[in-house]
């Protein structure tokens, strides 16, 4: 769809694309900034850190409820970019074309949301614990595009004028003539689109300990979620002038003959939506070992191979060809033929020929296997008097169709201060792909649990049987558009410095080399917005209660 609407865009003599905006999400659901444990499988306790090593439900004492809660957060960015879109120099008698949006939005979010909500329980030498944590989840949605191009379009008939059909034209005499048929498409396009994918966890652990060795195991049931939905229609009003002259230049005859008429006609419609769905089940075996300077921890996971469903459907119309005149009628009296000077004037009725067009729908049914996939998590920390560094790094295997093991890896690294007012900072990092594989055998890769890495802060204040947790951590998606402002883009413009520059001004210098400014400072000049660094940030409350 966006591939179409640029490809005409392209083609188009002039491009005016009004209210394109488009959000961009990513939840990422760290909760490194409640507690360390969340990445680190030797500081996971309780249900913070139980699908990270279910060893750390032993810590849980009596009977505990946590919750965590993420704050949303948007930001947006507001410019008039102008995009090049062929032509070239004045100089080769061609022009350079350009698409300009007289205001594109971007928005990135994370959203709002329960990122855990879990109770645990400690029976004699068995602690049990059952709860609900989000998962990893992106999307975007391209809403209220509507875009107008115009660009020309001409075509030739060539013709005899007889009696036979222009009765004032005597028996004697035949005109050969061509007809030029002239006009200039705009073209209005209305586009949206939407697509997300979400995981989430329901998991069941338990845990035991035996001196300063822990142990624990856990289940979690993870579905998976997907939707795509599009709908896009383009239409073109097309009023078009015939004309007519000799075809040869040598002839006696001058012809002041036109017509005139107006094409409006869908020329592409399409929509269609798409579900995916899965089922994914993860087996955690973890321990933890703490024996004087020496603290390791470390969990084992298993996924068996998991099945993923798409389904949905789709349908579209196109045209088959460009518009052709249908018929050219001349009525008594609106041709004026003069034989002695050897003219012929008047009007014609013109009638163009619907663009034929071509409708199909698809039923989208397919299913993909993930191969099963082994991971394994370490992790250690070190203290130093109230301070607490730590570290962990966990990688994944999965098999691939050409033989050769595919997954990721992951780590992190905290750090825990407890001098004077309690402080955590976590950064963790992560990159995951597997590979899907269709009934017919089709395979493509994909992120698994995205590519991501968030950066956490945090603090926990104890009151009595009650812990709150405070922390704020950023995302890839809410990070960008706070760094964006340091990037610094320019545009290439006409020898004659007239060519837009960075913002598209037009302010070019004689080199057609534009202005080198960045996005913030050509934002500001031009009247949009920039986000500032609070709104890449979600905030982060996590509350845990002992009974």
């Amino acid at each position: 769809m966006l591939y179409l609407m640029f490809l005409l865009m392209a083609s188009g003599d002039t491009t005016d694309i009004v209210g394109l905006s488009s959000k961009l999400w990513m939840n990422t659901p760290s909760l490194s900034s409640v507690s360390l444990g969340y990445s680190n499988p030797m500081l996971s306790t309780g249900l913070t850190g139980a699908l990270c090593n279910p060893a750390g439900l032993w810590d849980i004492k009596g009977t505990e409820v946590s919750g965590v809660f993420a704050i949303g957060t948007s930001s947006k960015l507001e410019w008039a970019p102008v995009i090049p879109a062929g032509g070239g120099k004045e100089d080769e008698d061609t022009v350079q074309k350009y698409i300009r949006i007289p205001s594109l939005e971007v928005s990135f979010a994370s959203p709002m949301g329960i990122n855990l909500m879990g109770v645990g329980m400690k029976k004699g030498r068995v602690a049990f614990a059952l709860g609900f944590m989000d998962g990893f989840g992106m999307g975007l949605n391209v809403n209220g595009t509507h875009g107008k191009m115009t660009y020309p379009y001409s075509d030739t008939i060539m013709d005899t004028l007889t009696h036979d059909n222009v009765s004032e034209i005597p028996d004697s005499i035949e005109i050969p003539v061509t007809w030029n048929l002239n006009s200039s498409f705009t073209a209005t396009l209305d586009a949206n689109a939407n697509f997300g994918y979400y995981e989430r966890n329901l998991f069941i652990g338990m845990a035991t300990g035996f001196g300063p060795l822990k142990l624990g195991f856990g289940v979690a049931y993870r579905p998976i979620s997907g939707k795509l939905m599009y709908d896009a229609g383009l239409n073109i009003s097309a009023p078009c002038t015939l004309t007519c002259t000799p075809q040869f230049t040598s002839s006696e005859w001058t012809i002041d003959v036109s017509g005139n008429s107006t094409l409006n006609q869908d020329l592409f419609s399409g929509n269609g939506e798409v579900s995916l769905s899965g089922k994914e089940f993860s087996y955690i075996t973890g321990l933890q070992f703490k024996f004087l300077f020496f603290n390791i921890g470390a969990s084992v996971a298993v996924i068996p191979a998991t099945v993923l469903k798409i389904d949905g459907s789709s349908a579209s119309m196109n045209v088959n060809h460009s518009p052709k005149v249908s018929s050219i009628s001349y009525n008594p009296g609106n041709i004026i033929i003069d034989t002695a000077i050897h003219t012929v004037s008047g009007t014609v009725d013109l009638e163009l020929s619907e663009m034929s067009d071509t409708n199909q729908s698809d039923s989208i049914k397919e299913t993909y296997r993930i191969p099963a996939q082994t991971s394994i998590t370490l992790g250690s920390y070190t203290k130093l008097g109230p301070i607490t560094l730590s570290s962990s790094i966990g990688a994944a295997f999965a098999s691939s169709s050409d033989g050769v093991p595919i997954g990721g890896g992951w780590g992190s690294l905290g750090f825990e201060s407890r001098i004077g007012f309690p402080l955590r900072i976590s950064l963790n990092g992560k990159v995951y792909a597997l590979e899907a594989t269709s009934d017919s055998g089709d395979a493509f890769r994909f992120p698994k649990g995205g590519i991501s890495t968030t950066l956490d802060v945090g603090t926990t204040v104890n009151i009595k049987k009650t812990s709150v947790s405070f922390g704020l951590r950023t995302n890839p998606i809410t990070i960008a558009s706070f760094f964006a402002n340091l990037f610094q883009f320019g545009g290439d413009n006409k020898d004659n410095g007239n060519g837009p520059d960075a913002y598209g001004d037009g302010s070019g210098d004689d080199n057609g080399n534009g202005d080198k400014k960045g996005l913030k400072e050509a934002a500001a000049e031009n009247g949009y917005t920039f986000p500032g660094f609070f709104s890449a940030i979600t905030p982060v409350i996590g509350i845990s209660r002992q009974f």
